[in-house]
């Protein structure tokens, strides 16, 4: 019996743990926002977008510095498994298995159309 193992690469956000000179970058930034945002509370001039903006970038930057992961876009391989109907999303990055399941009628339908291979 001949193994059928269908593969495709996609592009898809997921998240990347900090490598310790990129928290401190980040952390560079959240002080730089943190800045901004007092700058902009303190000119009170049309200052409501700005103030609005800076915040945003302030909240975004402390997420990142304390959770020490970012979203990157990253290449995942998508393994289908004919025989087994069993389905592999895989990171190139690390090699980690973002998914794994039972193949869909839809997964089944594109492969028999002659889906990317």
């Amino acid at each position: 019996m001949t193994k059928s193992i269908k593969k495709r690469e996609y592009e898809a956000e997921l998240p990347c743990t900090l490598t310790k000179k990129e928290r401190l970058e980040y952390a560079d930034k959240l002080g730089e926002a943190a800045k901004a945002v007092s700058n902009a509370t303190k000119d009170k001039k049309g200052a409501a977008a700005k103030l609005k903006s800076v915040q945003a970038d302030h909240e975004q930057l402390s997420t990142i510095v304390s959770s020490g992961v970012v979203y990157r876009m990253v290449t995942v391989r998508e393994e289908v498994d004919l025989d087994a109907g069993k389905k592999l999303h895989i990171r190139t990055d690390t090699g980690e298995i973002t998914y794994e399941g039972e193949l869909t009628d839809a997964d089944r339908q594109s492969s028999l159309l002659g889906g990317e291979s």
